[in-house]
């Protein structure tokens, strides 16, 4: 009876895996993310794949869309060549509203959302406030406690894949206006090396950049030559 109680229990306790989600970043040089929405549990991972152009992932409230929350920002990506993954897990099953900080993108209707309720504060919506430039009043805009139970923080590291023959580089910095992000959004702190003979980098980079709306984030771009270079520029 016991192993029978001990069997029922490790089943009723097993898991369903994850999901993945990829959203592709400016498809085709577009400004739009494709999907607009998806419908994501906790614990399921989002990938964004940065396609072309120079776009970002920012999160922001449905109220104001085109306006930074201190939340999530994947920073910008400037690509023109091979793509850039970056990755975050889902820790909420409350929606999750974002949209590109390039000037004009999110007026123009790139925003993006994760769990959109289908009525009330509708996807719809949220693209009608984004592109008609609306702002939250002072009634509706969540400052103080009600904001900060909502925050938590977030890591992020990078692999980086470079062409063999490239000369070797180091660099580091901790400043977040030199880092992988424009706008003084993102990471607070990176480090990148490149080596001629095994044609591969790492990057690391940490940040106490806050997050609300429950995601954490894992950058894993592949294959961004493009991108190391804009790193070690950053800091020459």
């Amino acid at each position: 009876m016991l192993v029978q109680a001990l069997s029922v229990v490790a089943s009723a306790s097993v898991v369903m895996a994850a999901t993945q989600h990829v959203v592709l970043v400016g498809p085709d040089h577009t400004l739009n993310y494709e999907p607009s929405t998806v419908q994501a549990s906790v614990g399921d991972t989002i990938l964004f794949q940065f396609q072309a152009g120079n776009h970002s992932v920012t999160q922001s409230t449905f109220q104001n869309p085109c306006t930074y929350s201190g939340g999530f920002n994947s920073g910008f990506f400037p690509i023109s060549g091979n793509p850039v993954d970056v990755a975050i897990t889902v820790e909420t099953s409350d929606p999750i509203w974002m949209f590109c900080a390039q000037d004009g993108h999110c007026e123009a209707g790139m925003v993006f959302a994760v769990n959109p309720p289908s009525s009330g504060d509708t996807f719809s919506a949220f693209v009608s406030n984004a592109e008609s430039g609306n702002t939250a009043s002072a009634t509706t805009t969540m400052t103080g406690s009600a904001a900060a139970s909502l925050i938590s923080t977030w890591t992020a590291s990078t692999t980086l894949t470079v062409a063999s023959g490239s000369a070797s580089a180091t660099a580091s910095a901790s400043d977040s206006s030199s880092s992988m992000t424009s706008g003084g959004y993102g990471m607070a702190s990176s480090s990148s090396a490149a080596t001629s003979s095994g044609a591969s980098s790492t990057s690391s980079a940490s940040a106490a950049a806050k997050t609300s709306g429950g995601a954490s984030a894992l950058l894993t771009p592949s294959a961004a030559g493009l991108f190391l270079s804009f790193l070690l520029s950053a800091f020459m």
